[in-house]
């Protein structure tokens, strides 16, 4: 009896052993991902004039791969109304975008930003009363400069694609945004 108790013993602590020596070992190697370095920002506007109104709400998330370089994804929502007295033109955009923006000499900025978004309007006439409306992708590709603040960035931007639905029209743009 004494001879199964004692090799009873010998074998649990053997197989301690073995399993003792299977643990893994961590080293305090960086990991390529830091939670830190997770940006949150986007943009919110509105605009209100004779004839013309406009919101536009976009969330954004980004990584700080460097200090001068972040990259992410937004969506996207907006609302454009016309009216030039003969009609009137609702437009409702959502919408997908990339980034990347890169800062030079700390405090200069510049973007890229393709964006898929999906419209659908109405257009009425003033005067007869008939309809139209229609829904479609409207692809836009959006270049931008301006200067970064803190957590705070002014832009001037253009679409470089032009699409006739287009929610940044024709002409070049302006933004203020943030990121936390």
């Amino acid at each position: 009896m004494k001879k199964v108790f004692f090799t009873t013993i010998l074998l649990l602590t053997f197989y301690g052993s073995i399993f003792a020596q299977s643990e893994t070992t961590h080293t305090n190697k960086p990991s390529w991902f830091s939670p830190q370095r997770i940006t949150y920002g986007g943009n919110f506007g509105g605009s209100f004039t004779s004839g013309t109104s406009a919101i536009t709400i976009a969330p954004q998330v980004g990584y700080n791969f460097t200090d001068w370089f972040n990259a992410g994804v937004g969506i996207r929502y907006s609302y454009l109304n016309f009216n030039n007295g003969t009609s009137n033109e609702k437009n409702n955009y959502a919408g997908f975008n990339i980034y990347g923006r890169t800062k030079i000499l700390h405090f200069l900025l510049l973007q890229v930003q393709p964006e898929i978004d999906h419209v659908w309007w109405t257009t009425r006439d003033n005067f007869s009363g008939e309809k139209n409306s229609g829904t479609g992708f409207v692809p836009s590709l959006i270049v931008g400069a301006g200067f970064w603040y803190q957590n705070m960035y002014a832009m001037l931007f253009y679409d470089v694609i032009q699409n006739q639905r287009s929610p940044y029209g024709n002409t070049i743009g302006y933004s203020v945004g943030f990121a936390f």
